[in-house]
């Protein structure tokens, strides 16, 4: 009887406060992997140079440049860099005005996910970057260029033959700058 109390009165001790509070990512098995999304279901180009592809989301270069691992394959021959069509934020290598918080926006949304990646007329830019629209899901709001655009984290930039979303994308920054969200109140574009 003494023991059951003993292990009873052990059990019930608070854990001891080492002031750090235990947080950990979430696993590539425990993270979305989007694959019930039907691709046919995205936006993407009228006449596309690729088929949609899911993309392992492991680096963010800067507010419209990552890098990704296709279908989640380990291994530099199966990574790509990914400069996100129709958005160019501010570039952290002039030290521009809301870059880091355009960076920092798309690490929040995409880093250590899986995203789709859609396509328009072309598929490559002149830095052999792959040119892609990305998405979290079939929704309007899952539409990154939008959330990054209405967010005030970048303008709207239509690619020659990647121009599907020019308006949509336009209207987005003249709702970003009508709201002066983002970089529009902070740095006055």
């Amino acid at each position: 009887m003494l023991n059951l109390l003993m292990v009873g009165l052990f059990a019930c001790q608070e854990k001891e406060d080492t002031g750090t509070e235990e947080t950990s990512e979430p696993s590539v098995e425990e993270v979305d992997d989007l694959s019930w999304i039907d691709s046919s279901a995205l936006p993407a180009g009228s006449n596309p140079c690729r088929e949609p592809v899911r993309i392992l989301v492991d680096w963010i270069v800067d507010g419209d440049t990552f890098f990704g691992q296709i279908n989640g394959v380990e291994g530099s021959e199966a990574k790509e860099k990914i400069r996100i069509i129709g958005v160019n934020s501010p570039e952290l290598s002039s030290d521009d005005c809301y870059a880091q918080e355009a960076k920092n926006f798309l690490i929040r949304q995409i880093s250590n996910k899986w995203v789709w990646l859609t396509f328009d007329g072309e598929c490559y830019d002149q830095f052999d970057r792959t040119l892609a629209y990305v998405h979290l899901g079939t929704n309007e709001q899952d539409f990154v260029e939008r959330q990054i655009l209405l967010g005030g984290y970048a303008f709207a930039f239509p690619f020659d033959d990647t121009d599907t979303f020019e308006n949509e994308f336009a209207a987005d920054e003249v709702t970003a700058e009508a709201n002066g969200a983002g970089g529009w109140s902070e740095c006055g574009w």
